[in-house]
């Protein structure tokens, strides 16, 4: 016989199922790991999972007695509590989800769906930049056109990121790019923070690869911050990491 601890049990094994697919699913195209650090992410998403997880469950116990007339409705209200509560959240990612990784400057900036207006995207003059990603940040970069970048005292043009009118390839500015790159591991010229060294070294241990080879730069965004490892040879980026760009303490001596 069903009793309410089997029914909550029941109830909190196919939440867990349902939160658990959506997160994977969230893992392997908006946030990986690195991503969902640099944009604080993991907060929203845990509270999500937790809430939706906590209530229909905790609910179920409360309101389950077998033979109970109103038993049908009572769950039915529940599960759409759960849907309205999930729904919200994911509504919530969605909108701000990562859509932009812009080299510009001498670091990249991760851009978020709700940062582009919708007019600065309908200006923008490659079709490939004139929509809203919907499978994880674009690779991009963002360059000012020189009448206006000669206007500006100090670097270019405010918000230049969220701007898609001035995005083109990324190729077309590796070169410049790669070229305000920091080493991994501090040399003469370079004090490079510990924890950068650190994050390095175990990245190209992992991935059968020299830190002498790898360089890095910033990743800014309005939520947070990391770096971007970088390949010497190829001028391409390999892999953003959850680190401090910033970091005060030096591995040269």
């Amino acid at each position: 016989m069903m009793n309410r601890w089997k029914a909550s049990g029941i109830h909190l094994l196919i939440s867990i199922l349902v939160v658990g697919s959506i997160l994977l699913a969230l893992l392997f195209t908006w946030y990986p790991p690195a991503i969902m650090g640099i944009s604080k992410a993991d907060k929203l998403i845990y509270l999500l999972a937790g809430v939706d997880i906590v209530i229909g469950p905790l609910l179920t116990l409360i309101v389950f007695k077998t033979g109970k007339p109103s038993l049908k409705f009572d769950l039915s209200v529940i599960a759409l509590l759960q849907i309205c509560a999930l729904s919200f959240g994911l509504y919530t990612i969605w909108q701000s989800r990562p859509v932009f990784m812009v080299a510009a400057d001498d670091r990249f900036y991760l851009v978020f769906a709700n940062e582009i207006d919708p007019v600065a995207l309908s200006l923008a003059k490659e079709k490939e930049y004139s929509s809203l990603s919907l499978t994880g940040a674009k690779l991009v970069s963002a360059s000012a056109p020189v009448d206006l970048s000669k206007t500006i005292s100090f670097g270019s043009i405010p918000d230049i990121q969220n701007q898609p009118q001035y995005f083109g390839k990324y190729e077309k500015y590796a070169e410049a790019l790669m070229e305000q790159s920091l080493p991994v591991i501090a040399d003469k010229n370079n004090a490079t923070p510990k924890s950068i060294t650190s994050a390095a070294r175990k990245w190209a241990e992992k991935n059968n690869m020299k830190p002498e080879s790898l360089r890095y730069v910033p990743i800014n965004s309005s939520r947070g911050s990391g770096i971007m490892i970088m390949e010497i040879a190829g001028k391409k980026p390999l892999a953003a990491l959850n680190v401090n760009p910033w970091g005060m303490e030096s591995t040269f001596k």
